[in-house]
């Protein structure tokens, strides 16, 4: 059994893809429930949620819009100055260590950019966990 989370998270990645959202037409893409008045419900609040947060307009009650592209949805996220500052001194340390100039991280104004720079550091070590560069057996490199 899914949660109203579980769907929401499923439906900002269907959000990425797509403009509108048919309730009826689009639940089968969501498999949360073996019962598909549940599993359409389940979507439905999720997607008036999402309304309620200025992100989404119901055309009417089985479709709904985005406002805006998500891409261009801002957040804000509060963070502590001693999470600040352990993220920019990863941040610079790995710099320093792979000798990749740039601007140092500011442990008084942590970006989008030091946040990005954090995702791609976690997603060189998912891929190559032990850090010699060599991708394991059976991973493709994204570039090519």
């Amino acid at each position: 059994m899914a949660t109203i989370l579980d769907v929401k998270n499923i439906l900002v990645s269907f959000f990425l893809k797509n403009d509108i959202l048919s309730v009826d037409r689009h639940t089968e893409l969501f498999k949360l429930d073996q019962n598909p008045d549940v599993a359409k419900k389940m979507v439905f609040f999720a997607a008036k949620d999402f309304e309620a947060q200025g992100m989404l307009k119901a055309l009417n009650d089985d479709t709904f819009v985005l406002i805006m592209p998500l891409q261009k949805h801002q957040q804000t996220v509060v963070i502590g100055a001693e999470t600040a500052s352990q993220i920019a001194d990863l941040l610079n340390n790995y710099r320093q260590v792979n000798n990749i100039p740039g601007l140092a991280s500011s442990k008084l104004a942590i970006s989008e950019d030091d946040i990005l720079n954090l995702l791609y550091i976690c997603h060189d070590l998912l891929t190559d966990p032990v850090g010699d560069g060599i991708e394991e057996e059976g991973e493709e490199d994204d570039e090519n």
